[in-house]
């Protein structure tokens, strides 16, 4: 639970922390102390038995096109009266909440979601030569931004922001990455041109 190690971590220094998370990590985190905002089950759920593969990939980014609204709407009254929001890499409208509220945002990467010379996450050609996964992760980025930029842009639109540019740039670009990936295993590739740590 690289989240709630985070909260915990956070809160011990003094911080005052609110979590939001699904409702089955509860048990978890109220063990760990944290205020908890439990959001529904059904989209964590949903994450889950999108399988790998192409169709996972295309399910993956249909899904995060609907749960834009929702999200942004969960996530904009969990956030009131913070001054940082932490999101994962599948909490698609965080970005757009964090400017919204005008608050710090940092994106935590548990798994490699950063562009490079290793495969993409959902492709099931790992073994393919290094030089083809940029051209993997083009391809991943282009489909998102089909597909996410004008529902993101609608949600932009009603909270007063400017539409995004190349959908990659709002995702690793709206603040720097926390990576929760092992350097040895995992390394983030040396072009990788946002802020990371």
């Amino acid at each position: 639970h690289p989240v709630l190690a985070l909260a915990a971590a956070a809160q011990s220094r003094g911080h005052d922390v609110r979590v939001v998370i699904p409702a089955r990590f509860l048990p978890v985190a109220t063990s760990l102390g944290l205020s908890v905002v439990p959001f529904p089950e059904d989209s964590d759920r949903a994450m889950h038995q999108m399988g790998a593969g192409l169709g996972s990939a295309r399910r993956a980014l249909r899904w995060f096109a609907s749960e834009l609204q929702r999200q942004a709407e969960f996530l904009l009254e969990a956030a009131a009266g913070v001054d940082l929001l932490l999101g994962t890499v599948t909490d698609t409208a965080a970005p757009t909440v964090a400017e919204a509220r005008r608050l710090r945002f940092v994106r935590l990467a548990y798994t490699l979601v950063l562009p490079g010379r290793q495969p993409p996450p959902l492709i099931p050609w790992v073994s393919l030569p290094p030089w083809l996964n940029p051209l993997a992760w083009r391809l991943i980025n282009g489909a998102a931004g089909l597909l996410l930029r004008r529902p993101l842009n609608e949600l932009r639109r009603g909270l007063g922001l400017d539409p995004v540019g190349p959908i990659a740039d709002y995702f690793a670009g709206a603040g720097p990455t926390l990576l929760g990936v092992s350097p040895l295993l995992a390394p983030p590739d040396p072009t990788w041109s946002f802020p990371h740590a």
